[in-house]
């Protein structure tokens, strides 16, 4: 079961980011060229990590077919979006995800 619910990923319930983490984000800051949006599907430094870590040497993965997203509601609406057409039905459980 995978909880689609709203989470406060705060210190008090339990999430903290390591000291890399923390460190990169500074980085990224100070650098001023993470001051703007992205491409929808992703920076490719982002989509190629994403194909090294995944793919193997048998099954190569192509960063061009990765697409991230960010959040859970994007990604609902993507995989939907990608997979069915005008007029398709689909089921949806209730309670359903918070913001659907």
């Amino acid at each position: 079961m995978i909880n689609l619910g709203l989470g406060d990923p705060s210190k008090a319930n339990g999430f903290t980011l390591s000291p890399e983490i923390g460190a990169a984000i500074i980085d990224a800051v100070n650098s001023e060229m993470a001051n703007g949006y992205t491409q929808a599907s992703g920076s490719q430094a982002a989509r190629e990590a994403v194909a090294k870590k995944f793919g193997t040497p048998e099954y190569p993965i192509n960063p061009n077919n990765v697409c991230l997203s960010f959040g859970c509601s994007g990604a609902i609406y993507n995989a939907i979006a990608s997979l069915c057409e005008r007029g398709d039905r689909i089921l949806v459980a209730k309670p359903g995800f918070p913001l659907c």
